[in-house]
């Protein structure tokens, strides 16, 4: 469940609207700090319920914190990496539907500067 619950935090934190909200982009420090927030904050939540809870041994406790742990930080990161890669693949759909619609259309004008003045290359 907490896995779930990093996982969508992550979602939302990387596709939320900083530009919109700040009017610029988040500097790249903030853009892991905030990511990094993603996840301790939800895992020290379960850390502080744990220990009001759980009534079992320290060693017990303590592989359960770890293993826990790795969960999370395993989850970020996957969650990132396939959000980034889905970044990248609806950049590439775009650039080839610009590329198509500039092939099918063609351009208003040469490429060359000053074209009314110019012959056209052959």
């Amino acid at each position: 469940m907490m896995c779930l619950l990093v996982a969508l935090l992550q979602l939302t934190l990387h596709w939320f609207p900083w530009r919109l909200w700040l009017t610029r982009d988040l500097p790249r420090l903030a853009e892991y700090m905030v990511g990094v927030l993603g996840f301790a904050v939800p895992y020290s939540l379960l850390i502080w319920y744990w220990s009001n809870s759980l009534d079992v041994s320290s060693e017990l406790a303590f592989l359960y914190c770890l293993a826990a742990l790795w969960a999370v930080v395993v989850t970020s990161g996957l969650v990132v990496f396939a959000a980034s890669g889905l970044d990248w693949l609806i950049q590439r759909i775009r650039l080839a539907s610009e590329l198509q619609e500039l092939l099918e259309h063609g351009q208003e004008r040469p490429y060359w500067p000053d074209w009314r003045s110019q012959a056209r290359p052959d």
